[in-house]
């Protein structure tokens, strides 16, 4: 556990495999690449991936280019969330801005997960993202919807 603004939210910890591969063109500014089962990755879509094997749907929030996205490709894993995800997604961010978002945004029937990464050792969560747990939590959403997926690259 981590203490949020006075509130426990989950901690998982995992060591990631760095890719070995050919390197890829695009870094997104110089994330690290990460090997999903022989696919080069970023650590929010390895996560994504993770889950997405437990039986959630998903995807990663990337506040940067304001886009929900399910894989690495610029454009073809892009999508639009369903309505009745959007409709809860958007009650959060009334604004419309997806600034503070966690890192991913996942639902399984009506239950929906907010996980935010953090590369340990190097990233510190921002007050932005405590003040979206915060207007989470006042929008009806439980503490038990937030996860803090802290890795490590293996070796």
């Amino acid at each position: 556990m981590m203490i949020l603004n006075n509130r426990e939210v989950k901690l998982t910890e995992y060591i990631l495999p760095k890719w070995q591969g050919t390197p890829i063109s695009y870094t997104y500014g110089g994330k690290a690449v990460l090997d999903y089962k022989g696919e080069p990755v970023f650590a929010e879509i390895y996560a994504l991936r993770i889950f997405l094997e437990k039986g959630y749907e998903g995807v990663w929030v990337d506040t940067y280019g304001r886009k929900f996205r399910t894989g690495m490709s610029k454009s073809e894993d892009i999508m639009e969330l369903p309505e009745s995800i959007k409709k809860r997604f958007y009650e959060i961010h009334k604004d419309g801005k997806l600034g503070g978002t966690w890192d991913l945004l996942l639902w399984k029937d009506s239950e929906i997960k907010f996980v935010e990464l953090k590369k340990k050792g190097e990233d510190k969560i921002r007050a932005t993202q405590i003040a979206f747990l915060e207007k989470a939590l006042s929008a009806g959403h439980s503490i038990d919807a937030f996860e803090l997926y802290e890795w490590e690259l293996e070796g």
